[in-house]
C-alpha cells in the first residue's frame, strides 16, 4: 500500500487498457467473485462494472488488489474489524466502489520467524464479503435492498463536494484582466492619497509667512510725530528762538 496525498477517500484507478484495445471491458456483477460473498444478495446481479487496480482507503493509502486489510465487516452484528485480503475491486457507471474481500481469523498465535500475528480461514472455508471502499455500515447496516442507493446517493454528494473545491480553488487564481483591474484600482487610491498632501503642504507654506509678517511688526518700532518748536501755538504770540531758551 502506498500513500495517496492528493487523492481522497473512495478514490479509485481502473485497470489500464491492454494494447490495442479502444474501450474498457465491463462485467456483469454475477460473473465476477462478488457471487461468493454472503452479502451479494444485496446487489444487482445484472448491473456491469469495472475492475479497478487500486482504491483509497480511510487512512488515505493505496489499496492494491493482493493486499491485506482491516475493514469492518459487513455481516458482523457488532461490526467488528476483520484481517482481510482485497480479492478484487469493481467500481460502476456512478463511481461506487465495491470491495471484494476475503475474511481471515486472527489466532492468539504469533510467527516465529517474523514475529506476526498467524492468520487462519474460519474452519478452513473461504468467505468473501462486498464492502464499499468508504465505509457507511454505522448507519445503513440494516437498511436492506435500499442501501445500494443510498451509497450511490452519497458518492454523489461527495463528488459534487470534490467538484466545488476544485472550482474555488481555480477563482482564487488571479487572471491577468483582474491584475490590471487591480493596478488601476492601486493608480486611483495612490493620487487620492496625494491630495491632502498637497493641501498640508499649501498651509505649510502659508503658515510662515503669516509668522513672518506678525514678527517684522513688532519688530519694527512705532515711528513718533515729529514736533515743530517752531509752531505759532504760543499764547503770547511771538516765535521764540534757540537763545530765548537757553537764558
Amino acid at each position: 500500500m502506498f500513500t495517496a496525498e492528493s487523492s481522497f477517500t473512495g478514490d479509485f484507478k481502473l485497470v489500464p487498457l491492454k494494447w490495442a484495445e479502444r474501450a474498457r471491458k465491463s462485467y456483469p456483477l454475477e460473473s465476477t467473485s462478488t457471487a461468493k460473498a454472503v452479502n451479494y444478495g444485496m446487489y444487482t446481479p445484472e448491473s456491469m462494472w469495472n475492475k479497478c487496480t487500486y482504491v483509497i482507503s480511510e487512512l488515505l493509502n493505496e489499496c492494491l488488489v493482493g493486499s491485506w486489510v482491516f475493514a469492518i465487516s459487513p455481516t458482523a452484528a457488532d461490526l467488528s474489524t476483520i484481517a482481510s485480503w482485497i480479492s478484487d475491486i469493481l467500481v460502476d457507471s456512478a463511481s461506487l466502489v465495491l470491495v471484494v474481500l476475503e475474511w481471515f481469523q486472527v489466532l492468539s498465535a504469533w510467527e516465529k520467524t517474523f514475529g506476526m500475528p498467524v492468520l487462519t480461514r474460519q474452519d478452513s472455508e473461504v468467505t468473501y464479503s462486498i464492502v464499499p471502499a468508504k465505509c457507511y455500515w454505522t448507519v445503513f447496516a440494516h437498511a436492506g435492498a435500499s442501501w445500494q442507493a443510498k451509497h450511490v446517493e452519497l458518492v454523489t454528494q461527495l463528488r459534487e463536494k470534490v467538484a466545488i473545491r476544485k472550482a474555488a480553488a481555480a477563482n482564487k487564481q488571479k487572471r491577468p484582466e483582474d491584475d490590471e483591474d487591480d493596478d488601476e484600482v492601486d493608480a486611483r487610491l495612490h493620487k487620492a492619497r496625494k491630495r491632502p498632501q498637497k493641501n498640508e503642504n499649501k498651509m505649510q507654506t502659508i503658515l510662515p509667512t503669516e509668522k513672518a509678517k506678525a514678527a517684522q511688526q513688532v519688530e519694527q518700532p512705532e515711528e513718533e510725530e515729529a514736533v515743530d518748536i517752531c509752531s505759532d501755538d504760543s499764547d503770547d504770540g511771538y516765535i521764540y528762538s534757540d537763545e530765548d531758551y537757553s537764558e
